[in-house]
């Protein structure tokens, strides 16, 4: 998504703030930065595969739909606990996202 907002905005912006590409374009990769010593890593769906890294902020996508999305959340907690930002959307489908969106904990409508 990175990819393709960063491809499609004016060229004046892309000239502002030059993004880098690596270990793939898409679907994950990483988007560096430089000039704003930031960079973007995206990662397959999965606790084992964001366990590894303390994030600043995450942003998942379509989270109702990814089944292994409570324990990617309890994997990052850490991160969150320590001052990162969490953000999941979605469109609507019964899963741990509602339970979470709801505030709720019971697994009753799954």
């Amino acid at each position: 998504r990175a990819n393709f907002i960063y491809k499609h905005q004016p060229g004046f912006l892309k000239n502002l703030h030059k993004a880098e590409f690596s270990s793939g374009a898409s679907r994950a990769g990483k988007l560096t930065l430089k000039s704003l010593d930031s960079e973007m890593l995206g990662f397959p769906q999965g606790a084992d595969e964001i366990r590894q890294f303390h994030p600043t902020a995450i942003f998942t996508d379509e989270t109702a739909f990814q089944i292994t999305a409570g324990d990617a959340f309890a994997a990052i907690k850490p991160a969150i606990q320590a001052g990162g930002k969490y953000t999941a959307v979605s469109s609507a489908n019964p899963s741990w996202f509602q339970l979470a969106c709801e505030d709720r904990t019971d697994e009753e409508m799954l």
